[in-house]
């Protein structure tokens, strides 16, 4: 999840804390989500298998002005691919 604070600050600068994760929707950092509860539970050496399926892309679009160099809009992008 993308923090979503994304803003223009005061001398206009584009900010954002965490523009969010790329990779699949059903995982845990893209790792098969029941191998990291184990881990964590058991606190025992587990292999992360990579999880293949529908994806997501997180980010941030900042128009910049070129003659300032200031930010002039700023966009979340989310994109299921």
């Amino acid at each position: 999840m993308q923090t979503s604070d994304n803003q223009i600050l005061p001398n206009g600068t584009g900010y954002i804390t965490d523009v969010g994760m790329t990779g699949p929707l059903q995982s845990v950092l893209g790792v098969e989500p029941q191998i990291v509860i184990d881990k964590f539970k058991y606190n025992m050496p587990a292999r992360f298998d990579f999880v293949r399926g529908e994806a997501i892309v997180s980010g941030c679009i900042f128009e910049i002005d070129e003659k300032t160099g200031k930010t002039v809009s700023t966009e979340r992008v989310d994109l299921k691919i």
